[in-house]
């Protein structure tokens, strides 16, 4: 008879949300609470986040796991993929717990994670993932941080959310941002679908330069590793 690994036991336990078994299993195995699992690098409080309930995630703040504890590489907290799988409840909750919304970078900002979210994933209506963009909004997430990297140039959440399709997130970001002034509110719109369709340029580059096209055995040349392919 095969023994199930503990990782195995944890994620049975948190898909049948069977508490009793999640906290008998922490409570047996401590280390696990700070543990990275292969789930994208995150902790358990990073899974139940993404996957589990409230009252997982309420389960193990209990437990003493920090409600910003951060992922591997230590770019997100358990909020991203909250917002990044559009889990309404649970982001609610966590902000309520003191999360805090991270704005430093693109990768930790869980506006960017909620506009990308329901591209990378269909477990949830597209409408959630406006509800979650506007709970970070009421919560005073910072509307105006920009990017710079390789495939994002001055890049805003607004622009952001227009090049990713999401029309809705921009308007709820840019009348956050300008209210009811209809002309700053015209000129934001307008400079978010510029800095969106450069950037839509920018990215098609990008992928390009990081993902050249398959060339046949017979094709000859090729460029170097590192150049750009036009």
């Amino acid at each position: 008879m095969t023994t199930k690994s503990l990782s195995v036991q944890i994620i049975e336990a948190f898909e049948a949300n069977d508490l009793e078994v999640v906290r008998w299993l922490f409570e047996q195995h401590p280390v696990e609470k700070q543990a990275f699992t292969f789930f994208a690098g995150g902790t358990w409080l990073h899974y139940a986040a993404r996957k589990s309930s409230v009252e997982a995630v309420e389960l193990l703040l209990g437990l003493g796991i920090d409600v910003n504890i951060l992922d591997r590489s230590a770019e997100r907290t358990p909020l991203v993929d909250a917002a990044s799988g559009g889990r309404v409840e649970i982001v609610r909750y966590l902000l309520d717990c003191g999360a805090v919304m991270n704005t430093e970078a693109s990768i930790s900002n869980p506006m960017i994670a909620c506009i990308t979210g329901y591209g990378g994933s269909q477990d949830e209506p597209r409408e959630r993932f406006a509800t979650v963009a506007k709970l970070l909004i009421d919560h005073g997430i910072d509307l105006a941080a920009c990017y710079n990297q390789q495939s994002m140039v001055d890049m805003d959440v607004a622009a952001f959310a227009y090049m990713w399709g999401r029309e809705d997130i921009t308007a709820m970001a840019i009348s956050a941002l300008y209210g009811h002034d209809e002309r700053l509110s015209a000129g934001a719109w307008a400079e978010a679908i510029e800095v969106a369709l450069g950037n839509a340029f920018s990215r098609q580059n990008f992928r390009k330069y990081r993902y050249p096209p398959k060339r046949g055995a017979n094709a000859g040349g090729g460029r170097p590793p590192g150049e750009a392919w036009e």
